[in-house]
Parts: structure tokens; C-alpha cells; sequence
């Protein structure tokens, strides 16, 4: 164990003495794209189940792509070998409606899924001097992605004179670990300033939403009370209609059960699984 040790105390001195050491500051912002997961195959799946049932001309719209920010500070022990510790912010959000009518009754649903997504990682970097005035940095790790999903629905209805509605919204918090590897362009301004182009691509699997606080809210006559909570969680399910089957999602406590329609229920998750594309730029500071 000592000789262990002492071998690590004895690279770390040779290291210091004979590289030149520094630190590196990251800061970039541009447009992400994340997959959605069961998300967006329940928001895909409820669009496709109301043309099949009445017919509907519209479909709700997944929430893709939004405002990417990230920062890291890197320290380069070698010249083109670093160590990055970094965080970011990620939030996509999309609000769309479906009208349809079923009899006299007309009725409009309105969703607006919010994702935003704050992860803390680290990194390995590799930085390539292309020339003297270009290089290319080459990063990839692992990091802590906590998000926070927040789902709003609203129905109206009308049938003659008769109308009212609900509102419900649904939030939660989730951290799992997550993956990221990208290449970033670097135009070498001076010695200590680049202009960075960056890509990066991100695998993310984020859930189970359990215990998120919820409100239920209704309009009109002969309604249900309102209600709110902290128990309500988010799920998947199959949902059967005929011999064609329909991605579905749910807000509620337990696991959705009860009728034969309903197959392959389980908790949802949603998947951070793209890309990044972002400009920024990267301070050399001299220790």
C-alpha cells in the first residue's frame, strides 16, 4: 500500500514538473433536441387514438427541442489531456390543442408538457491541435441529470347550454445518471480566448416521476370537487380499442388497471436521449 502511494505522490510531482498546468473556462448556449421517451409515445399515441375514435383533423405536438445552456471549468495536467467538471440546463416545452365532437357534446383538449433538465457531470477531454489556430476538443463522461417534469392539461366541453371543464397539472423530480460525448471546434482567438462550435450528444434514461404534487380542478355543474395531492405518479400503458393498440400515459396514484383495454401498464420515464448544438467560447486562465 505504501509503495502504491508513494508511486502516486512521485507521478503527481513529475506531472507538475513538466507540464505546464492550467485551467480552462467553458461557456456555451444554443439549441437541444432530446427523444422523449414514453412522453412522447404517449402524446403520439393519444393524438392517434382520437383521429382513429372522432375522426380529428389536428394532433397534439411533443415537446423536442429547446434553449441548451452548459459551463465547465476543465484543468489540463497534460497539454492536450483534461479534466472537466461541469453543469448545464436543458428545458423544452410545447403547448398544442385538439378539438373534436362526439354527439352534441364538443369538447377541446389542450396539454402543455414542460421538461427541463439541470445536469452536473464530468468529463474527459482530449484537445487536438488541427493548427496553430484550430483545434478540436474531444469530451465525453458521465454526469447527474435531475429533472423536473411538469404536465398541464385542460379540457372545455359544451353540450347546448351547458359548459364547463378541468384543469389538472402534475410535477415531479428525478436524478439518474446519464452519458455525454461531443466534439467542440475551437478557433483560437489568442492565447487565452476561442470561439468554440460544439456538438454533443447526450443518453439519458430519467424515471420513475412517483409522489409528484398534483391539482384537479373543475368548471361547471355537477362536478367533482376540487382536489391536489402529493401522491400522484406518472405511467404507461397499452391501450386497446378494436384490434389496434394506442401508447397511452396517466397522472394518478396507482398502477392504471380495471379495464380489459388496458395491457403492459408500468411506471414511464423519459428519455434525455440527443443532441446538442451550441456556440460559445473557452478562457485560458494561467495558474
Amino acid at each position: 500500500m505504501k509503495k502504491i502511494i508513494a508511486l502516486f505522490g512521485a507521478f503527481g510531482l513529475l506531472t507538475a514538473a513538466s507540464f505546464a498546468q492550467t485551467f480552462v473556462i467553458k461557456f456555451d448556449g444554443g439549441l437541444g433536441y432530446a427523444s422523449g421517451g414514453d412522453l412522447a409515445a404517449g402524446i403520439r399515441g393519444q393524438s392517434a387514438f382520437m383521429a382513429y375514435e372522432f375522426q380529428t383533423a389536428s394532433a397534439f405536438r411533443v415537446p423536442k427541442s429547446g434553449l441548451n445552456l452548459a459551463g465547465e471549468l476543465v484543468f489540463y495536467p497534460w497539454t492536450h489531456f483534461g479534466i472537466g467538471i461541469g453543469g448545464g440546463y436543458f428545458q423544452t416545452a410545447k403547448q398544442s390543442s385538439v378539438s373534436y365532437t362526439y354527439g352534441d357534446l364538443e369538447v377541446q383538449e389542450t396539454i402543455k408538457p414542460k421538461i427541463r433538465a439541470i445536469p452536473a457531470a464530468l468529463n474527459l477531454h482530449w484537445n487536438v491541435f488541427l493548427t496553430s489556430w484550430l483545434h478540436l476538443d474531444v469530451s465525453g463522461g458521465a454526469g447527474l441529470y435531475s429533472t423536473t417534469l411538469n404536465w398541464d392539461y385542460q379540457n372545455t366541453y359544451s353540450v347546448g347550454d351547458i359548459s364547463g371543464g378541468e384543469h389538472y397539472t402534475f410535477t415531479a423530480t428525478k436524478t439518474a445518471l446519464g452519458y455525454q460525448g461531443g466534439l467542440g471546434l475551437e478557433y483560437i482567438v489568442s492565447s487565452r480566448l476561442a470561439v468554440v462550435l460544439s456538438v454533443l450528444g447526450r443518453a439519458a434514461s430519467i424515471g420513475p416521476f412517483s409522489k409528484g404534487a398534483w391539482t384537479d380542478q373543475w368548471t361547471g355543474t355537477s362536478v367533482p370537487p376540487d382536489a391536489s395531492g402529493n401522491d400522484h405518479s406518472f405511467w404507461h400503458y397499452d391501450w386497446n380499442a378494436d384490434s389496434q393498440t394506442f401508447a397511452q400515459i396517466a397522472f394518478q396514484a396507482g398502477l392504471p388497471t380495471g379495464s380489459p383495454s388496458i395491457s403492459n401498464a408500468r411506471t414511464a420515464k423519459i428519455d434525455l436521449n440527443g443532441f446538442t448544438a451550441t456556440i460559445g467560447f473557452r478562457l485560458r486562465l494561467r495558474p
